[in-house]
């Protein structure tokens, strides 16, 4: 049976066996569980190093509420972590900088980073999800990012803007958001069958929500125009079948080289790159939803060169139309 949300809430401020332990001690003394973990040296400091490797020996991610009435010391980790504050608020350090996150925000932190956590009073109730590199951005990204290009593009940006600054901040989540971590915390917290398929569902979700966050603060202005990115990637969507680099410049006042140019810089992709992936993106919808012969979606989407379409449709889903068409119909 799943567990009620007012039940988690009550789950999660119950105090635990080595909360009690940090209380009676009356000070912010490590738990003896310190005494069995690796040590390593980054930049010259011995560190603690968490593996993760038993917790998730059998499961794609694995969940702790962070012990309170204590801190977590400098340590580097072997997985990504995703830093849910349920209730109350947390500092935190990465790489040396200090971070204020409140009830609501969510750190996407990338792995083997310095890390470590103040103290947690009462209130202060951080949850954090621990997922292997591979399972966040193979499963989850890849998956949300086979939408359309503006999907791809924001999925690709949150990757990579992961690896480059080390982590990520969303402020102030969504109530549809704290909602499915919610029931992520259930199916976890009392697992019942069909549990973690639930919660691989609810994980893309969230990442999808998150990715719906990141769009509208990553609106960046690319010259006086106040032209986004996002504007940019959802006319290609919109007009893809007669889409041409004069007629797109033309609509934004740019030159075509000009464009050709932001849109590289922006995206990472050419222009012919983007309009190509958009065509075989909606080719993908038509055989999921549609039973029309491959031919004709080839021609739909303005190739009648079926060989190409073949060879390129491949290149994109890693499998031939048919065979795309077959895995989607299971």
């Amino acid at each position: 049976m799943l567990m009620p949300i007012s039940d988690l809430d009550l789950y999660l401020r119950k105090i635990t066996i080595s909360e009690k332990q940090h209380i009676e001690s009356g000070s912010d003394t490590l738990s003896n569980r310190y005494k069995e973990i690796e040590k390593t040296k980054v930049n010259n400091e011995v560190v603690y190093k968490f593996s993760y490797n038993k917790f998730l020996r059998t499961e794609s991610i694995g969940i702790i509420k962070e012990t309170r009435w204590t801190s977590v010391p400098k340590h580097v980790h072997s997985v990504i972590e995703l830093i849910y504050i349920y209730s109350g608020t947390s500092v935190q350090y990465v790489n040396g900088k200090k971070i204020n996150l409140k009830k609501g925000d969510l750190c996407l932190l990338d792995e083997a980073v310095l890390h470590s956590v103040n103290y947690l009073n009462k209130n202060d109730i951080v949850i954090s999800i621990a997922m292997r590199k591979e399972y966040l951005f193979n499963i989850l990204l890849s998956n949300i990012a086979k939408d359309s290009i503006i999907s791809e593009f924001l999925a690709n940006a949150i990757s990579k803007e992961t690896t480059h600054n080390k982590f990520l901040i969303f402020k102030n989540i969504s109530e549809d958001s704290c909602q499915i971590l919610a029931k992520i915390l259930s199916e976890y917290f009392n697992k019942t069958i069909c549990s973690n398929q639930v919660i691989n569902a609810c994980m893309v979700l969230l990442m999808s929500n998150l990715i719906r966050q990141y769009r509208t603060t990553m609106k960046k202005s690319l010259s006086q125009s106040g032209v986004s990115t996002d504007d940019l990637l959802m006319y290609i969507e919109e007009n893809y079948q007669t889409i041409t680099l004069k007629k797109m410049a033309n609509h934004f006042s740019f030159s075509p080289n000009y464009l050709s140019y932001l849109v590289k810089r922006e995206t990472g992709m050419t222009f012919k790159d983007l309009v190509i992936k958009e065509k075989f993106y909606r080719a993908s919808i038509l055989l999921q939803n549609t039973k029309l012969p491959i031919y004709q979606i080839s021609q739909y989407i303005g190739y009648n060169n079926l060989g190409f379409f073949y060879k390129k449709f491949k290149s994109i889903f890693n499998v031939s139309p048919q065979e795309y068409r077959i895995q989607k119909k299971l």
